[in-house]
């Protein structure tokens, strides 16, 4: 059995009005490509917790696909803010430990003398990017996040003409 590394590009969308957010996510690795898009459960406090939010909505679909033992992540995103840190706010640690349970379980299912084997050049379970939105490049992961970015948006749209009969500006 060997282990796969994923890359997990993931977007949020925000309305401020009512507190509505929603998240799309594309995460492909080891002949794996999961993608799709909706709206968080709960009303939601800023487009931080959102991005968290989304980071983390794509790690549980990513577990319930149950692939081949995660041996590290890329995580794509166009918010700074939104990476976990050492301490800190509730949802980075909920974060953090989603991270680790993967890592866990690669330990667990490869054996940890395996997994050692395999990380040994691997400076970093998990790396955080920084995607520069909208912006004019060609780079794959600035297409992803442009997709997720309309993805979210979509979502949003949808809530609004089910939900307000006097619409507001277009998002």
């Amino acid at each position: 059995m060997t282990g796969i590394f994923v890359t997990c590009n993931t977007d949020a969308g925000y309305f401020p009005i009512d507190k509505v957010g929603s998240f799309a996510y594309w995460i492909k690795g080891g002949g794996l490509h999961l993608h799709g898009s909706g709206l968080f459960k709960g009303k939601v406090a800023g487009p931080w917790q959102a991005e968290m939010m989304a980071m983390i909505n794509a790690l549980h679909v990513l577990k319930k696909a149950k692939p081949a033992p995660v041996i590290g992540f890329i995580f794509n995103c166009d918010n700074n803010g939104a990476r976990p840190g050492k301490t800190g706010h509730q949802l980075r640690q909920t974060l953090q430990k989603a991270i680790k349970e993967f890592k866990e379980d690669a330990k667990t299912r490869l054996g940890k003398e395996e997994f050692k084997r395999v990380m040994k050049n691997v400076k970093e379970y998990a790396i955080f990017r920084h995607v520069k939105a909208h912006g004019p490049t060609d780079e794959k992961r600035t297409w992803v996040n442009d997709y997720l970015d309309k993805q979210c948006k979509k979502e949003l749209r949808k809530w609004l003409a089910e939900h307000k009969k006097n619409k507001h500006e277009a998002i």
